[in-house]
């Protein structure tokens, strides 16, 4: 499944204001996570990751009740790969969104999106570098301080078509909010109306169609790349339309995996740090 996918629901999603349309927003992140070696029943090489993201979200009011959900995201990964590692210079992802968020009962909402994609080491319009992906959730408010959600997440190309997906938010005190999910599982204290800490884990990564051979069977196929990170960092909001926000620590997990060709890279442990920032318009 596409770890770019993300999750619907932590807490589900506001609609907006019959006759109005919400601002979008945008948000652009850098990473980098340090070099450490890759095995497969010894060392293989090898690999440093730097990662860039850019995503861009609209809410626009339907009726009283809905709203349509549309974005676009790319991704791009830069591998500093020593000499010999089967692995790609790069990996891109440019996607769609489309879908809707529709509240029918107090309390409860339903989200459903569709999201098309290409992501590979080479980007073009061909069948095996086209994906699409989809996503229906349904959300509850509990009440004022808890919110959960569960539905399903499917996808054309992946290792795994169909997933379950769930996730809940919990404000257990007036400063302290705990939230579970995917990609991100952490716990935020806000310090003060600008500044919230946070620390937990997240998960970074995605399928992508590899179109180049970068060792004997390892062409026209599958690689799955993912990143498992535990740290903590900080988020501050210079103005209300503009929030920055750093984190690093250690990754815990790093591998490839040509899954269809039954061969994996498995990687040590590494440092990571990244910074990104959030406009809403």
């Amino acid at each position: 499944m596409p770890l770019a996918l993300g999750l619907i629901g932590a807490a589900s999603i506001a609609p907006a204001q019959s006759g109005t349309t919400l601002l979008s927003d945008a948000a652009l992140g850098y990473s980098y996570s340090s070099k450490a070696g890759l095995n497969r029943g010894g060392k293989v090489g090898d690999v440093a990751i730097q990662h860039y993201d850019f995503e861009w979200n609209t809410k626009t009011p339907l009726t009283a009740s809905s709203t349509l959900l549309t974005g676009l995201s790319c991704r791009r990964d830069s591998l500093d790969l020593s000499a010999g590692v089967p692995l790609p210079n790069r990996l891109e992802s440019v996607g769609l969104s489309v879908g809707v968020n529709d509240r029918f009962a107090p309390g409860w909402s339903f989200t459903g999106l569709l999201r098309p994609n290409l992501s590979g080491d080479a980007l073009d319009l061909s069948g095996p570098n086209l994906n699409v992906a989809a996503i229906a959730s349904v959300g509850c408010e509990a009440s004022k301080d808890f919110s959960w959600s569960a539905g399903v997440a499917a996808a054309l190309r992946s290792r795994y078509h169909v997933l379950p997906i769930g996730g809940a938010r919990w404000r257990f005190s007036p400063d302290w909010t705990f939230a579970v999910g995917f990609p991100e599982t952490g716990v935020a204290f806000k310090a003060s109306d600008a500044l919230t800490v946070k620390a937990g884990a997240r998960i970074q990564g995605g399928d992508y169609r590899m179109t180049k051979a970068r060792a004997p069977g390892l062409g026209d196929t599958y690689l799955e790349y993912r990143e498992i990170r535990l740290g903590g960092g900080f988020e501050y909001t210079v103005e209300d339309h503009l929030s920055l926000e750093f984190d690093g620590g250690a990754v815990l997990n790093r591998r490839f995996d040509y899954y269809d060709r039954d061969y994996r890279l498995n990687g040590s442990s590494a440092a990571y740090l990244r910074v990104s920032a959030r406009i809403r318009f």
